[in-house]
């Protein structure tokens, strides 16, 4: 064996112990969780970066509408049997329909101390999650349609579906997925 060949060989195994070693030592840190709004007073329109509103149908499989707008202006609307994407659209709405969104949401009281993890409310068929996030913290609520959940809920996702009249539609096709054809075309042009 070449002389410039042993070193190789010898170090190739340190290296291999070292890497293992500080596999197996090195701290795991949790992965970063948003804070809730907690205490914290209402933002302003402007500190908002995005809303989302999220409804869930669970019968046998667990159906998604997630619609986000964003303070860009940028909208997308996503279907999703399971984890499986059945298909995106997008949109666009103007600043002051976003401004006036978290105006609304804010008058409704939805910036006010959170309750639970943000999560679908459990084990009922229909529910609907709505977030609205600015750059450090985040607000969250949760409604079901048969139950009784308190104000302003119900009234978030009201003001959600609000913001949205009107919106048009387009197919988004540079995700990189298939777009299912159970999606009418007629869902893109005719919005919420």
């Amino acid at each position: 064996m070449s002389p410039a060949r042993r070193p190789a060989v010898t170090v190739l195994p340190a290296l291999a112990l070292v890497v293992a070693a500080h596999l197996a030592c090195a701290p795991r840190r949790p992965p970063f969780v948003e804070p809730d709004w907690g205490e914290a007073p209402p933002p302003y329109p402007a500190e908002v970066t995005e809303v989302t509103r999220e409804y869930r149908h669970c019968a046998q499989v667990c159906r998604f509408e997630r619609i986000v707008l964003r303070r860009d202006g940028t909208v997308s609307r996503r279907f999703a049997t399971g984890k499986h994407i059945d298909s995106l659209f997008t949109a666009q709405v103007d600043s002051t329909t976003f401004i006036a969104l978290v105006r609304s949401l804010t008058e409704l009281g939805f910036f006010r101390p959170m309750e639970g993890a943000g999560e679908h409310v459990p084990l009922a068929v229909d529910s609907y999650l709505i977030s609205a996030a600015t750059l450090c913290r985040r607000a969250v609520a949760t409604f079901s349609p048969l139950a009784f959940d308190p104000f302003p809920n119900d009234r978030a996702v009201l003001a959600v579906e609000r913001a949205l009249v009107g919106v048009r539609w387009r197919r988004c096709c540079s995700t990189g997925f298939a777009v299912s054809a159970r999606t009418p075309a007629a869902t893109a042009r005719s919005g919420p």
